[in-house]
């Protein structure tokens, strides 16, 4: 089972609707949206994606084969931006 984790030092804020996260050691940039920032929240502590879909799918009330793509296309992004740690 994969359980991801944000990689630390990552600074980010909370935009209201989004999130904007800077790594500055990589001098990296990467703005997510409502959905993607309740999951870089929950990736506080490391989750796998199941734990995340299934968080996810209950809260936006979503298909949960739609919503394991989704989340697993988004974690893709985060970790080809050297966002996230396995």
């Amino acid at each position: 089972m994969q359980v991801f984790s944000r990689k630390p030092g990552v600074l980010w804020t909370d935009l209201d609707t989004h999130v904007a996260l800077l790594d500055l050691t990589a001098d990296r940039f990467f703005e997510a949206n409502a959905v993607g920032a309740v999951i870089w929240k929950l990736l506080e502590e490391p989750r796998s994606i199941s734990a995340l879909v299934a968080h996810i799918s209950a809260h936006f009330r979503v298909d949960r084969d739609r919503c394991d793509k989704d989340v697993q296309r988004f974690l893709e992004a985060l970790r080809g931006a050297g966002l996230l740690e396995q």
